[in-house]
Order: structure tokens, then sequence, then C-alpha cells
């Protein structure tokens, strides 16, 4: 039977009228009674319920912690261990019983380790002549206490005579003993201290297992419980009366210990199997799962992880109630905030919609009167500020021009603002105050270009000028700065720039002379370096001549002081070189005279020199050059090229304290490339961008601090070979070493009467 549709539409009003009252009401109830009952199911079963679950996780998060921290503990006994016994030295005082040296050696090593509690010295035979122990009592970690010629025979240590017995002193064991001093149990790592022949003894570095255990609670915050292959309690974080003891062993016979040595510890995670135990101690229950307690690759028992599982049922029983507390709570809150919220939209929207009628007419001065905080309010209070908005805005932009112009004015730097095709659209008092400081300094120097406007020709020097990039302008006797930067809208469009003019005149004068100091300077240096030199020459000669004459130790000790002597006078020259070289480039004077070069011939001479001092300092140093006889020959000069080399090899040496420098030769195409590598220090990567800038030196590494240099090498090496028409690259990472690359344009070689002895 078909039902009207008239019937439909008023049976349809009757249910759901059509106010906005109830279309709000309705659904919101609706909604919110259905949101609150899946919320409190999800939060008080499924949240409360996954508790169980993270506090499983986190039981394992803690032996895993604790597995890591035994190895990590292993690991620093054997360092101390190996640090103690490969000191040069203490085989010898131990030996002869030169306590003092032996605490010297031992002492720093062991008051930086405070993981370390313990450090025995064993000699050949087993005895223990020395030892470093703190007590268990002590508070302060870096003190400790030591013993002489304690007479403790320690070959009882099956780990020790294991150690002593080995010839080849290759031996390292992990032995957990009852120290005979102490009377505490220890996990002790023994390795072998090698002698002068052959073995010397041996060093133990122990920790007591009650810190073990309690290092191992406070990574982990977990308790942890130390047992022994025969589930024996051997350190613990919980007090364990016999009666735990007992229930722990009952909880691990030595079927299911052997079970969770096969399931626990497999590798594949499929065949994994996780045990846990459930104990009570005093008044409190705990949760376990057992970890590894492996030292050496061998397993020495397990280790207990224990949390306490109260807070478990109370929280969620706890946490279940407040959840269904609140949210019944929050549905009668909800729905009262409802049908009050309902009752406060109705009325401002109906007043609202009065006057947005109005205000499409035309008629602005309406205003709806509404306040409040709420969305209908504040959108009532907009249309409200509209108007007047709109009769604020020209007054507001006229009052921000005017704050812009005082900005200008003010400043004492020239600003320039310009469009996208660089006409000028402002500028401030200060670029007219510019203007004529140009004007003044082209009449007082004369010439044809004293009665010149110079408006355009510094609009010309401006042009193209790269955002954030400081250019340098003369103009008359006026040296300006110029950096232009962007000027862009609130999407980031580019509409013009600005460009900020500053007068460096006097800057650049005082940088002339400084300049000018250093010139002079160095030249009054020569003179007496020169003198210096024959002096040194001739003392040097007169000390060879009467070498006979002077008993042994005076000789060697004048002759390395003047050896020293020598050496200073050679840096203070090549400093002294520098500044001159320096001076000549600033003042456009310095030049080199080509002629052909071959680098393979220039590299072996040098290569030959620096064998020495790399082998020195025990760097691994390999030249490698092109095979063939014609060499690589660029058209250059020799002692400019030379310099080049040796300060940058130089730089390698000084800077690289293990590992290898490499020097490499090619040629392509027309291109000869000479590569330096090293495994140096490196250079930080703030410090790359001022590299090849005079007076700066690239230093981090402490140990490079004592290197002597006035950091003009990069600089003038850079303009050698720029002079050249090459170029030098330089790239480098902290800690990782450094690469240069020297690249000249190659020659064809010259023809065969020419001599390399004509350099």
């Amino acid at each position: 039977m078909d039902i009207p549709a008239e019937y439909t539409q008023s049976w349809s009003r009757r249910i759901i009228p059509s106010s906005i009252r109830f279309k709000i009401i309705i659904p919101y109830i609706i909604v919110t009674l259905a949101i609150a009952s899946i919320g409190t199911y999800v939060v008080t079963w499924l949240v409360t319920d996954s508790i169980e679950e993270r506090f499983i996780n986190q039981l394992q998060a803690a032996g895993s912690v604790m597995t890591e921290a035994v190895v990590s503990q292993e690991q620093l006994r054997l360092d101390v261990s190996r640090m103690i016994a490969n000191t040069a030295g203490i085989a010898e005082a131990a030996g002869s019983e030169d306590w003092q040296k032996v605490e010297g050696i031992v002492r720093p090593i062991m008051g930086t380790s405070t993981g370390i509690d313990h450090v025995l010295i064993v000699d050949i035979n087993g005895k223990e002549v020395r030892r470093f122990y703190r007590d268990m009592s002590q508070q302060e970690p870096s003190g400790f206490n030591t013993q002489i010629n304690s007479g403790v025979d320690l070959r009882i240590w099956p780990s020790v005579s294991q150690v002593l017995a080995d010839s080849e002193g290759k031996t390292k064991v992990v032995e957990i003993a009852i120290d005979e001093v102490t009377r505490e149990l220890m996990i002790y790592t023994v390795i072998p201290m090698p002698g002068i022949e052959g073995l010397g003894g041996a060093v133990l570095a122990g920790n007591y297992l009650k810190n073990q255990a309690r290092t191992l609670k406070e990574l982990s915050t977990a308790d942890a419980i130390l047992l022994s292959p025969q589930r024996k309690v051997l350190a613990s974080t919980l007090q364990l009366g016999q009666a735990e003891q007992s229930e722990l062993a009952r909880l691990l016979p030595a079927a299911r210990y052997q079970q969770i040595l096969v399931k626990q510890y497999q590798e594949d995670s499929a065949d994994r199997e996780i045990l846990f135990d459930e104990i009570r101690i005093g008044s409190q229950e705990y949760k376990l799962t057992y970890a590894p307690f492996i030292l050496q690759g061998q397993s020495q028992g397990l280790i207990a992880v224990a949390l306490p599982t109260n807070f478990v049922t109370e929280t969620t029983a706890l946490n279940r109630s407040i959840f269904i507390g609140v949210f019944s709570f929050g549905v009668i809150v909800v729905l009262g905030i409802g049908f009050f919220v309902a009752q406060q939209i109705i009325g401002p929207i109906s007043r609202l919609v009065t006057v947005s009628k109005a205000i499409t007419a035309g008629d602005l001065d309406q205003r709806s009167g509404l306040t409040g905080e709420d969305e209908v309010a504040i959108l009532a209070a907009n249309f409200d500020t509209m108007t007047t908005e709109l009769q604020h805005k020209n007054q507001s932009l006229e009052e921000q021009a005017g704050r812009l112009q005082a900005i200008l004015s003010s400043m004492a730097d020239g600003v320039i603002v310009r469009d996208m095709f660089g006409r000028t659209l402002t500028q401030n008092p200060a670029i007219d105050e510019i203007i004529k400081q140009i004007k003044s300094g082209l009449k007082r120097s004369g010439g044809e270009d004293a009665n010149k406007d110079p408006w355009p020709q510094l609009l010309r020097s401006i042009d193209n000028l790269d955002h954030f990039e400081p250019r340098k302008i003369e103009l008359g006797q006026q040296t300006l700065s110029a950096v232009a930067a962007p000027v862009t809208t609130s999407d980031e469009q580019a509409i013009g720039s600005v460009v900020v003019l500053r007068d460096i005149t006097r800057e650049v004068e005082s940088e002339k002379l400084k300049d000018n100091f250093i010139s002079s300077t160095s030249h009054e240096l020569k003179t007496p370096l020169t003198a210096m030199k024959g002096y040194q020459a001739v003392v040097d000669m007169m000390v060879q001549q009467s070498s006979k004459k002077l008993d042994e130790r005076i000789y060697n000790r004048v002759s390395g002081n003047l050896t020293k002597i020598k050496q200073q006078i050679y840096d203070l020259d090549n400093v002294v070189q520098s500044m001159l070289d320096l001076s000549q480039i600033d003042a456009d004077a310095f030049d080199v005279e080509p002629e052909p070069l071959d680098l393979v011939y220039l590299l072996e001479t040098i290569g030959q020199q620096w064998q020495d001092k790399m082998a020195d300092k025990e760097l691994t140093f390999e030249l490698t050059l092109p095979e063939g006889e014609d060499g690589v020959w660029i058209n250059g000069n020799h002692e400019r090229i030379t310099q080049v080399l040796q300060h940058l090899i130089k730089n390698t040496h000084d800077y690289t304290l293990v590992g290898r420098v490499d020097i490499i030769l090619q040629k392509t195409d027309d291109k000869a490339e000479i590569i330096i590598k090293d495994t140096g220090v490196g250079i930080l990567e703030e410090d790359m961008r001022y590299l090849f800038t005079r007076f700066f030196r690239a230093i981090h590494e402490q140990s490079t601090y004592a290197i002597a240099g006035a950091g003009l090498g990069l600089y003038l090496s850079k303009a050698i070979i720029e002079l050249h028409d090459g170029y030098i690259q330089v790239d480098s990472e902290e800690y990782s070493g450094t690469t240069v690359r020297v690249v000249l344009p190659a020659i064809d070689p010259p023809d065969d009467d020419w001599d390399d002895d004509d350099w």
C-alpha cells in the first residue's frame, strides 16, 4: 500500500521538528551516547588490559638492558686491564718492586675508571705483588686503597693459572671468585702482562658482584638476582632470606635451568621462548624472567630480572573504576551542556540573520550588539567591526608608512629600494650625504670627473648585486660596502630588492696602513735574519771543528741547540718571506716567471725530503706518479711551485696524528692534477669558508695547538696557483682527513735538449 507523501512529511515533522533547536539537540544526544559507550569500553577494557602486556614488555626490556650491561662491564674490565698491561715499564717496575712507578702507571687509569673496583698485579709465579682496591663502604668513587706484596698465591684460581701457562701471552679469562683480602665475591678479567723477555705476569681488573647487581638495577630500573650455574644466589638487589632463596632454587631445578638456556636464548626469534616465574619476597609479589649471565662467551649462570606485580592489579582495578565514573559523569555533563548551548545558539543566530540582511542591502550602520566569547558571538562581532575596520584601514596604512619613513630617515647607512626592473622606488637621506661626500672627493681629486653627477655611476655599480653578498665600490675617494636583500610578499613572491650602502673609507685606509706596516716590518726583519743565519753557520762550523776536543755530552747538547736555533731561524725566515709575499700581492707586484717544469721530477725530489720526517712520525707516506719517461710538464716557476707543495705537504705532516699521507700526480687531457690526501684531524665545516683567508688558521684538535704558523700558507698558495692559471681545492671533514687538489694547465714536453738542471 502506498503511503501519501504529505502523511510521511507530517509524520517526520512530528518526530523531528524542523526547528534548528531539535536539529542540533537530537543528533548531539545520539552521537554523545554512542561515543561515550564506545569510549568507556575501549578505555576500561582495551587500555587497562594492555597494562599487563606493557609490564611484560618492560620486564623483557630490562633483561635485555642487563645483558648488554654485563657485556659492557666486561669490556670495561678488559680495556682497563689492557691499558695497564700494555703500558711500557709496568712489568719491569713490578719485578724490581718500584712501587712508585707502578702507582704512577695504575693510579691515573683506575682513577678515571670508576667502574672498576679492583686491580691486581701478579708476577710470573702467580704471586700478588700489588693491589689497588675500593672498599665497599667508600662513598667517593674516585678513591681507592693500595697494598704491596700481600703474598697471596693466585695460582689457585684457574683463570690465573691458565693465563700464566700461555707462553704466547694471548689468553684472556674471566672468573668469579672470592677475593682473598676483602672476602667479597668478585668478577675478575685476567690478561697477560708482557715483560722484557716473554711473559712478565698478569693483570686482573675486577668488580664487586654486589656492585654489578646494583649497576644492573640502576640501568634497567628492575631488581637483579645473579645466580650461579648451581642456582645459588651470588648477589641480589633484593633482601633474600633463606626461605626466598629456597623458593628460588625450587623454581629452577636443573631440568628447568637447562630448558631456560636452550629455549630462551635461541638466535632464531621464532624458536625463542620467554619463561616467567612469580615469587613472594617479604610482603611483595614479583614476576621474574631470566637473562643470560655470559662472560667471555661462556654461561656463568642466570640473571633473574624482577619487577613488583602489585601495581599492575591495583592500577588496572583503579583505572577501570575511574574511567567508568569519569565517562558516566561526562555523559551527564555533556548532555546538560548540549541543551544549554542549543539555547544559546538559536537566539544569536536569528539576530545575526537579520543584521546580515541589512548589511547585504548596504546599511553599514547596522550592528548586532551581540557579546560573548563563543563562535556565534565572535561572528557577530566581526560583522559589527567590519565597517570600522575598513574606515581605519587607510589611517593605519598611512601611520605605518610614516613609521617606515622615520626608520629609513634615522639610519646612518644609505638605503635604496628598487623594483624588479632596477628602478629606484625610494631612498633615505643618508644616500644624499653619501653622494655629497663622493662629489667632495671628486672635486678634491680634480680631473674630468670632478663636475659629473655620481648618482648614475652609483646606480650602475649596484646593478646585479647577489643577495647577501657584500660588494666593495670605489667612487672618487670614497669606498662603499654594498649589500642587497630581496623584498618579498607574505607568500614569498619577490617584488624588488633593498640595497644598504655603508661608507667604509676609513676602514680601507686603516687596512692599507696595516699592510704598509707589515711590509716595512718584514723588510726590516730580513737584515737581522740574514746576520743570524751567518752567525749560526759560523758557530755550527766552529763546533764541528772542535767536536773532538769537547766532551761528547756537551757536544751533543750544543749541536742539538744549534739545530733548534737553525730550525727557528728557518721558520722565522719563512714567516717574514710570507709577509713580504703578502705585501707584493697587496701591491699587485707579485709575479712569477714561468718556464717548462717537470712535476714528476719535482715531486720525486720533494718526496725524498719528506720520507724521513714522515717515518719519524710513524706515518705511511706513498708517492704515486704516472708511468712513462716523458714526465708531466707545466709552464711554471720552480721556486713558487716548490713553495706551494712544501707548504701543503707540511700541513699534512703536522695535522696527521696517525695513519697515512698519499701524494698522487695524474694527467687528464690538458690538466695536471696533484692530489694530497691524509687521514688527519680534518677541518671544521664552519672554518672551510675562511680557509684561504690571510692570517686564518683552522685548528680544532688539542694536540695540534702547539703547531706554529702565521696563517698565510694557503692564502699564498692559492695566489701562486692562480698566477699559473690553475686552481686549488680543499675537501675535508672533521676527524676524517683532508684532500687537497692542485690543478694546473699541462704542456707538451720540451725539446730533448732541455735539462732539469736548467732550473
